[in-house]
Order: C-alpha cells, then structure tokens, then sequence
C-alpha cells in the first residue's frame, strides 16, 4: 500500500475523481490495492505546494456508499 500512495505523489490529480453522493470541498480519488482500496484528496496550499492526504482504507467488500 505504501509503495502505491508513493508512487501516485507525483500525478495524484490525473486520475479519475471518485463521485461521492455527498458534496465535498476536495474532491475524492481512489486507487485500489490487492482487495483494498485508498481514498485520498489532494489539498492545493497557498503556494506551489500541494498535498496528498490518505483519508480511507477500505476493504473492496465493503458497502462503500454510506462510508465514503
């Protein structure tokens, strides 16, 4: 899991948005992993900097919906 956050750092915002049905200031992306799957957004600081910030481990059976 590690080894897949490090390796998207460095285009973290050219995947695909995951569409949640609630309404969020960053918008969620995802990316799975064996039978899990990361959630993360990518906050925009004030300067050049942005961040990559892991907000969910999920496991893929999961109902994700009312968790998300």
């Amino acid at each position: 899991m590690e080894q897949a956050i490090q390796e998207r750092l460095l285009s973290a915002e050219s995947f695909e948005k995951y569409h949640s049905m609630k309404e969020r200031r960053y918008p969620y992306y995802r990316i799975y992993v064996d039978n899990y799957v990361i959630y993360y957004v990518v906050i925009d600081d004030e300067g050049d900097d942005k961040i990559m910030e892991v907000r969910r481990f999920l496991y893929k059976g999961q109902n994700r919906t009312n968790m998300i």
